[in-house]
């Protein structure tokens, strides 16, 4: 495992040729694989949050700030108990494509039969949790008796939901696991579609928050149908057929508690309790207020998930053949190239952050302009780090960081607390950052002691693209000064600007001259494919 005595990065080095060469997760048919697996997990997040920008504004003009913050609510506590599957879904991921690694078919169909019958389990359990909270919803939050009837209503539906979503779950988690993330992928571009469907459909007919969970409903049943149906193409049903087995039970669930324990800390120490934290102590009009600025920050968290999102079958394979050098490549290469391609989006999304809330909303909303400040400047310091959590699971070894977890998630939940009634929404906003600066040293410490790299190395390698940050900071902030910030297009064509500044300023001193041959010749042979 990753946790042997440390060796140098210079040692680990040397043997990455080797490595490269001779790695099944090097050859160049599993690189396209990563590659367009990736692209469709862009292409599907890009859906995203592309729907969500336009229909955002959209449904809060239809539904009123309030009757959408109770939305929102319900939508929090629905979305807060996906966490309870106890990481039967990440242990799911990662068994699978160990057995297929290691050619173990009939261990295969037994992960498979026994996380079904688990989830089955959980599901329930889950729904009755829902139904619990929607019992004393006018009791839990500061809603008043209508909205407490209609929190209520929203929350039975998101309770029925589970008990069907949490079984069929398992087709999605088994194809993660044979690496079809790009039929995953589909899977999640047709539910964008559908969600989108079904939100047009509630805007022309005047409907309101309740017939947009019934739709939303509906569009997973069929998504879990589209994935159910997929994976009975990828693997004949013979190959899925087994019994659920007892010690599979065991080791899916042991190896799931670290995953769940630190999900569970990420709750405490994200966006989702904060929205029930000031619907407990504020209301859902300011529960709105909150989710503008944290739509833009999750749009830097739903880009960054993209580059690591085929990751964790890869690692689970190579730790299944003791690769360690591969992992060691992987943490230091991911750092250094995720680095690159993601901050500068954080920065510039910062810069035109004023202007686009303006225009997104209007007057009324600049309240969720300081939130958004404080929320995205909390994703600032991560990307090195993104590849640790595929590792760290991938590996069996995130059960490491669960104390710290902990410490960061309690320390977040109880400044939100004690913020919320002085600032508002922004004190919730605040304590996130707070929390998250503490998490940068914590998970970095971890992340070098587990994969042996030296922390000056790494810094050498993963860092040096923070220092051409002001450049697209300014060239974002002064063009959307001009004509440029009077329009979305504009905008758009603003950020784009700084953030190709950015590529090609890092290209040009960050890239040593082999990485800017190696890009070239990619480059080149991308296009010569298409044409």
């Amino acid at each position: 495992m990753l946790s042997r005595p440390r060796e140098s990065l210079r040692a680990a080095s040397r043997k990455t040729r080797k490595v490269t060469d001779s790695s099944p997760e090097s050859s160049p048919r599993r690189k396209r694989s990563i590659v367009v697996n990736t692209a469709m997990n862009g292409v599907a997040q890009f859906a995203h949050l592309i729907s969500t920008l336009v229909f955002f504004p959209l449904l809060v003009s239809a539904f009123g700030a309030a009757e959408y913050g109770v939305y929102i609510i319900a939508l929090s506590v629905t979305s807060v108990a996906l966490i309870f599957d106890f990481g039967i879904g990440a242990s799911t991921v990662r068994l699978v494509a160990e057995r297929l690694s290691l050619d173990d078919v009939s261990g295969f169909s037994r992960v498979v039969a026994t996380a079904g019958a688990l989830l089955l389990l959980v599901g329930a359990l889950v729904a009755l949790v829902i139904g619990g909270v929607a019992m004393a919803a006018g009791a839990l939050f500061n809603v008043t008796p209508e909205q407490a009837d209609l929190l209520r209503r929203l929350l039975f539906i998101g309770a029925a939901m589970q008990l069907w979503y949490w079984p069929t779950s398992v087709a999605a988690h088994v194809l993660n696991g044979l690496e079809r993330y790009d039929l995953a992928a589909r899977t999640s571009l047709f539910t964008t579609l559908g969600n989108v469907g079904a939100i047009a459909l509630v805007l022309v007919s005047g409907a309101g928050p309740v017939a947009l969970m019934l739709a939303g409903a509906v569009v997973m049943v069929a998504s879990s149908f589209l994935n159910i149906a997929t994976l009975w193409v990828v693997r004949p049903a013979r190959s899925l057929a087994g019994l659920p087995s007892r010690p599979v039970a065991h080791e899916i669930v042991s190896s799931g508690i670290p995953v769940f324990m630190v999900s569970v800390a990420q709750l405490l120490n994200r966006e989702k309790v904060d929205r029930l934290v000031i619907g407990i102590a504020i209301g859902p009009t300011a529960v709105v207020i909150y989710e503008i600025a944290a739509k833009l920050s999750m749009l830097i968290g739903q880009v960054a998930i993209v580059p690591t999102s085929a990751l964790l079958p890869v690692v689970s394979g190579a730790a299944a053949r003791g690769d360690d050098e591969a992992l060691r490549a992987l943490f230091v290469k991911g750092s250094r190239y995720i680095t690159i391609a993601i901050v500068p989006l954080v920065v510039v999304l910062a810069a035109v952050t004023a202007p686009f809330i303006g225009m997104w909303f209007g007057e009324g909303f600049e309240g969720s302009i300081p939130v958004a400040y404080l929320l995205i400047a909390a994703q600032l310091f991560f990307p090195p780090l993104l590849v640790g959590d595929p590792i760290l699971t991938g590996t069996g070894r995130l059960r490491v960081w669960v104390p710290r977890a902990f410490f960061l998630a309690l320390t977040n939940l109880s400044l939100s607390i004690v913020l919320v009634g002085p600032l508002g929404p922004a004190g919730v906003a605040l304590a996130t950052l707070v929390s998250s600066l503490l998490e940068l040293p914590l998970y970095a410490h971890l992340m070098l002691r587990e994969t042996g790299v030296p922390l000056r190395d790494w810094l050498r390698t993963a860092w040096p693209a923070y220092g051409l940050l002001p450049l697209p900071a300014g060239v974002g902030w002064l063009l959307v000064q001009g004509p440029l910030g009077q329009s979305f297009p504009g905008i758009g064509v603003a950020a784009a600007t700084a953030v190709l500044i950015y590529w090609l300023a890092a290209y040009a001193l960050v890239f040593n001259p082999l990485e800017r041959k190696r890009l070239g010749q990619r480059i080149r042979r991308l296009l010569t494919e298409r044409a």
